[in-house]
């Protein structure tokens, strides 16, 4: 059994685009246990726990979130030992299908806003990129509203939290192969852009002769 492990967040974007593939959100992992050293296997139970945070972190924000985008699933699986070992077939995979409920038209699909998760060490920031905005959530300035910044870091921050028994959201160094907890959510105004996201295909080339 493996102390720590990788989560995907499947997110569904056929709605937006009949043939387009999914966009993912990566973050880990660990077991925390009440009232003893933070160490251990991770198992089925701690999984379930965080399934549970995470779909409490979604309906949380989903009114942020294009009615177009599903949280289709989360998958895990585990952290090897150490570096170049596989990590092989997912351990688990809990299916959600949470739909956002965002009535605003959906902004380009690259368009995604950063989730940081700071640690007692700035070179071992995480962050995940959550996908869906909404010209809803966009002010005049072309910025991301401050209520959608601060509903979603307030939505994240239980992710991170160690107390009771369950599992939490840790940020894993691949240089040290070892987790630094997070201390502080972060949110920023700015939308980021993640090319690998955007339409991989166009429904329409306008062209015009000289």
């Amino acid at each position: 059994m493996a102390t720590f492990n990788l989560v995907q967040a499947v997110f569904d974007r056929s709605a937006l685009s009949l043939t387009e593939d999914v966009a993912v959100c990566t973050m880990h992992i660990r077991k925390h246990i009440a009232f003893a050293p933070d160490v251990g296997p991770i198992t089925d139970t701690e999984r379930a726990d965080f399934t549970t945070k995470f779909t409490t972190f979604f309906n949380a924000i989903k009114g942020n979130i294009s009615a177009a985008i599903k949280l289709r699933e989360l998958r895990y699986y585990d952290v090897p030992s150490g570096p170049g070992i596989d990590m092989g077939a997912a351990k688990k995979v809990d299916t959600l299908n949470l739909v956002g409920t965002s009535g605003g038209n959906a902004l380009p699909p690259q368009v995604a806003l950063s989730v940081t998760f700071r640690t007692d060490v700035r070179k071992h920031w995480g962050r995940f990129y959550l996908p869906g905005l909404t010209v809803t959530q966009i002010g005049a300035a072309g910025r991301v509203n401050s209520a959608t910044c601060t509903a979603v870091a307030t939505a994240a921050a239980p992710l991170c939290n160690r107390g009771g028994t369950g599992a939490n959201l840790t940020v894993f160094s691949r240089l040290e192969w070892t987790d630094h907890d997070v201390t502080l959510v972060q949110v920023d105004d700015i939308a980021d852009v993640i090319r690998r996201r955007r339409f991989s295909a166009p429904t329409l080339r306008a062209t015009a002769a000289p």
